[in-house]
């Protein structure tokens, strides 16, 4: 028996004991909560974005012991970027924003709930950050106890993406493979979303909440703002209000915002306290 469920049990026996029921009687337990009889208030989601300059960054390293990066511990710590992530940066295991071909990359939603259209295979496959132009090459971390250095090649597996290459292992999340294997078609377009709309914190963060928000009930009541304007002004973009169905007045302003936030929009700082209580306070 968990804690919790053991209070629980503790405050059933303790009321049992104070109002002496001579008998146990089956009931229902109530559905709504004891001290308020509206069941249906639209509940209220206040967004605050992180708009910190490392937004900008294309890597998310989890893993920062400084012997897997042959560095001192100074050069690792925080989030700073390992120099020595030529391979690191390209290997998924590793970088949790590098492509990951088990996954299945979307464009972001309008407003409307359509998809924006597809990322250019072409400029993809011609400015890989990995790889060469016309062949993006992926990396594959060997996981081991204990662990390979990240600094060394011989840590991983690598494969690219090229017409001479016609198929391509297909994973359970790539609903967008039509076989049993994901043809180069398949695989550069998948790789093609990756690189536009994936590729940086930012960005990634934005198409995600476009895809979250599109999905949420027109009854929601929901606000936004960014960290450091919030933070630093006191700015809340838009307060709270119904989201409404789809292409209302709501989504659309809330989808010209994410917009409005990419590389080169973001400010020194992560004021997460300052915020917070200033979003408290709203």
């Amino acid at each position: 028996m968990t804690v919790a469920n053991f209070l629980r049990a503790l405050a059933g026996a303790v009321l049992l004991g104070m109002f002496a029921v001579p008998a146990v009687q089956s009931a229902e337990p109530t559905q709504y909560p004891l001290l308020s009889r509206a069941p249906n208030v639209p509940p209220n989601l206040m967004l605050i974005l992180d708009d910190s300059n490392s937004m900008d960054y294309v890597y998310l390293y989890q893993d920062r012991t400084p012997d897997l990066w042959k560095l001192p511990e100074a050069d690792v710590r925080g989030d700073k970027r390992p120099s020595t992530d030529q391979y690191a940066r390209c290997a998924p295991e590793v970088n949790r924003i590098a492509y990951n071909p088990a996954n299945r990359y979307d464009p972001p939603k309008e407003a409307n709930g359509s998809y924006r259209a597809k990322g250019s295979v072409a400029t993809a496959i011609n400015n890989p950050p990995c790889g060469v132009s016309g062949t993006p090459r992926v990396y594959k971390y060997t996981k081991l106890d204990p662990p390979l250095p990240f600094y060394l090649e011989s840590s991983y597996t690598s494969s690219t993406i090229e017409p001479g290459v016609p198929s391509y292992p297909k994973s359970a999340n790539r609903t967008d493979c039509s076989s049993a294997s994901c043809t180069y078609a398949e695989e550069s377009q998948n790789y093609a979303n990756w690189h536009l709309y994936h590729r940086h914190r930012v960005y990634m963060a934005t198409t995600a909440l476009s895809q979250i928000i599109s999905d949420a009930p027109a009854a929601l009541r929901f606000g936004w703002a960014s960290m450091n304007h919030l933070a630093v002004t006191g700015t809340i973009a838009a307060g709270i209000r119904p989201l409404g169905g789809q292409d209302s007045a709501t989504r659309k302003s809330f989808r010209t915002w994410l917009d409005g936030l990419n590389p080169g929009t973001t400010i020194q700082g992560t004021p997460s306290n300052e915020a917070l209580h200033r979003m408290g306070k709203y």
